[in-house]
């Protein structure tokens, strides 16, 4: 008789919990999976209720439905809880973010035998699995170490191990989809965690996750906010506490900083020192000066290269480069846009000091941090000139203090340089005219709604359809229509609405008005 994976049985479960048809992309959505593992997974499910004489049926446009009676149904259910009946099955994927873990936390090399043992699997599929590992520690300045008769182990630095095990508890991974989540409600999740007991490799990941305390940490970087006077951003906040919960745990573990490796960062005069000493206070640690004057420092660095919400007091003085710097940046926008009110711009100045500080502070002290999820709008010819802009910008920023920004980070300089320019630019809309044939009633709502989401459009006038000619648009900027305006020779850009100006609706023109 078949047995189940714990995603079929999870499969089985929402199917019992969604009578009536429910298409694949739906199915996945909400339980988090791609269609094609749902369509995989609906394979074996088949299969396991066909034993149980309940029909899994999947009618093309309609849906996946279970045809079974109310009895069926509860013998279902009560076998579903019977833990005996499945078996966890991992993804080539999940293996390796758990071996990787494994291998990054242990304090001495692990024998190949003991990996089949709690993973479960055969040693040609350790040895395939361990290849992906190696290739992505070397990102991390590691090595994958074997050794005939004496077992496998990542060599490297402490601080390398340690940016490498925040990078994957985030899921900044090639492996699969991560096992790990962040949240600021919950602190770090582990996506097997209900399912630990049936593996002896989930256990001990389950009980790691606890012991890190991320949440606890969260607290302890509210903290550090109100000692450094501002706010991480959102994402900054998350990345604060995996890291910190990370190094209190290998300082638990006996696992300190080679001081040799974090010397060279001077940093006891900072402002930001006093902060990272409090912090590691109420970590409890208990270790030697050299230790401890590393173990402050890499604190310092964390707080110094996390991404801010706003500018902090005092951030200027991290560097004598850096006062000058952002006035030549500040000169260098204004002059650019032909804008003298961009060079006196404080928002833009503080968002400069708040975004490229941070940024050179992680490439001077080479740190991880999660790279946010970037929009594509920049990639729109519209915006050319920034993109170039902001990088003529990390030029000059490499000019004067040796750092090249990221990708990541030049797009937020191309983010700041819009934003400025939108709040200064010096021309208001002459005209934004309506087309719209349903009538005067569907006419007066369309220009309500458009007038309260978009104050800026200034003149807005409602013309026919008998007035669309290119005589009457010569002095317009922006066409708004609720219908099609074929052949109609102009160069002025139009966009066609609903009626009922539905949120695609907002969104383009909130993209053209940007």
């Amino acid at each position: 008789m078949a047995s189940l994976t714990t995603r079929q049985r999870d499969l089985i479960n929402f199917l019992l919990t969604h009578p009536g048809p429910i298409v694949v992309s739906d199915i996945a959505r909400q339980m988090e999976l791609t269609p094609r593992q749902v369509t995989y997974s609906l394979k074996g499910v088949r299969s396991w209720l066909q034993d149980r004489d309940v029909e899994l049926r999947v009618t093309p446009g309609i849906g996946i439905e279970l045809l079974w009676s109310e009895e069926e149904q509860d013998s279902i259910k009560n076998e579903l809880f019977a833990d005996a009946n499945f078996q966890l099955v991992l993804s080539v994927g999940q293996r390796q973010q758990l071996f990787t873990l494994n291998l990054l936390i242990s304090d001495e090399p692990l024998i190949l035998f003991n990996l089949q043992q709690v993973g479960q699997v055969s040693r040609t599929t350790i040895l395939k699995d361990l290849e992906g590992v190696g290739e992505w520690v070397l990102e991390f300045g590691l090595n994958l170490e074997r050794r005939p008769n004496y077992g496998i182990w990542i060599s490297g630095p402490e601080r390398n191990k340690r940016q490498a095990l925040a990078a994957l508890l985030w899921g900044d991974i090639p492996f699969d989809d991560s096992l790990w989540q962040m949240t600021h409600v919950d602190g770090l999740k582990f996506g097997l965690s209900q399912d630990a007991h049936l593996m002896p490799i989930l256990e001990e990941v389950n009980a790691l996750v606890e012991k890190l305390n991320t949440k606890a940490m969260m607290s302890l970087v509210a903290t550090a906010e109100a000692s450094l006077g501002g706010r991480f951003s959102d994402q900054g906040v998350l990345h604060l506490a995996l890291a910190i919960a990370i190094l209190a745990y290998r300082i638990d573990e006996g696992q300190f900083l080679n001081f040799d490796h974090i010397s060279d960062f001077e940093l006891d005069d900072h402002p930001v020192w006093a902060v990272a000493q409090q912090l590691l206070r109420k970590l409890y640690v208990n270790v030697d000066a050299q230790s401890l004057q590393a173990e402050t420092t890499m604190i310092a660095i964390l707080l110094l290269s996390c991404a801010k919400s706003d500018r902090y007091p005092g951030d200027l003085e991290t560097d004598f480069r850096f006062p000058a710097l952002i006035e030549m940046m500040m000169k260098t926008i204004g002059e650019a846009y032909e804008l003298e009110e961009l060079s006196g711009d404080a928002t833009l100045r503080d968002g400069l000091i708040a975004n490229v500080l941070p940024a050179c502070h992680r490439k001077r002290f080479r740190v991880w941090t999660p790279v946010p999820i970037q929009s594509d709008i920049l990639s729109n010819q519209k915006y050319a000139f920034e993109n170039q802009l902001s990088r003529h910008l990390a030029d000059e920023i490499d000019y004067a203090t040796g750092i090249k920004l990221s990708t990541a980070d030049i797009t937020n300089l191309a983010f700041l340089l819009r934003a400025a320019y939108i709040r200064e630019r010096p021309y208001q809309l002459r005209e934004v005219v309506v087309v719209c044939p349903s009538g005067m009633a569907t006419a007066q709502l369309l220009m309500a709604r458009l007038k309260a989401r978009f104050p800026r459009l200034g003149n807005v006038t409602v013309i026919s359809m008998r007035e669309v000619d290119s005589e009457r648009l010569r002095e317009v900027d922006l066409i708004i229509t609720t219908v099609p305006l074929a052949g109609l020779d102009t160069a002025v850009d139009i966009i066609q609405v609903h009626p009922q100006l539905l949120p695609e609706d907002v969104s383009r023109i909130t993209e053209w008005l940007a």
